[in-house]
């Protein structure tokens, strides 16, 4: 193989590994996040179930800080936004925000208020 043809596939070769490092670190931190999402969600739950509702809602909005932290880290990478880790913790979120709703006897959430899909 040509000398220019061996240096053109490097290249090429060295921006695809590039490409799927960047992608694997934004998965590692996303998967991290939504598992903090879900975390804090179930335990929203259980402070709803206690009557918590202060500690409920600072838990929520910790989660929807942690969402917005998920779409930062994804935004160049579609594929893995939408490969069903990150819309698992927006049902687990969209899942404590409701049972606030129900138990306090509030309107049901927007979702486009709590930003899930």
């Amino acid at each position: 193989m040509p000398e220019r043809a061996l240096r053109e596939l490097s290249g090429i070769c060295e921006r695809i590994r590039q490409n799927f490092e960047a992608k694997d670190a934004a998965r590692e931190r996303a998967l991290v996040l939504a598992r903090e999402v879900i975390r804090n969600s179930a335990n929203a739950i259980r402070a709803v179930h206690r009557a918590e509702f202060e500690d409920a809602m600072g838990l929520m909005d910790q989660s929807a800080g942690l969402l917005r932290e998920v779409d930062g880290a994804l935004k160049d990478h579609p594929d893995v936004y939408y490969a069903g880790f990150v819309h698992d913790s927006q049902k687990e979120h969209a899942e404590a925000h409701i049972t606030y709703a129900l138990i306090r006897g509030e309107p049901l959430p927007d979702p486009d208020e709590i930003k899930v899909g």
